[in-house]
């Protein structure tokens, strides 16, 4: 276990949470769709910190590892801002 690791993964669960506070306001106060993607995001970045120092300190085994956890949360952030793209509707002009 990295002392590196639990530090990193510790202030990445602080600064999340923090973050997940300000874009829950902003998202009451704006209404804006992005607020809403970016508290999912931020989420995962949450679930992916408190499971990343739960299996440091070997509370519960998980039948994959860090790296693929990491993997897996990149590609659902990926997915949530993939979705909020196919969303809006975007025109694109044609010069001809």
């Amino acid at each position: 276990m990295s002392n590196f690791t639990i530090y990193a993964s510790s202030l990445s669960m602080v600064v999340s949470a923090f973050l997940l506070v300000i874009a829950s306001r902003a998202l009451i106060r704006v209404h804006s769709r992005i607020f809403g993607a970016l508290i999912a995001v931020f989420v995962v970045i949450l679930v992916e910190s408190v499971l990343a120092l739960v299996s440091l300190f070997d509370l519960v085994s998980f039948p994959f590892s860090l790296d693929e956890m990491l993997v897996f949360g990149n590609i659902i952030v990926l997915i949530v801002f993939y979705a909020g793209v196919l969303g809006r509707n975007y025109t694109f002009a044609h010069s001809g």
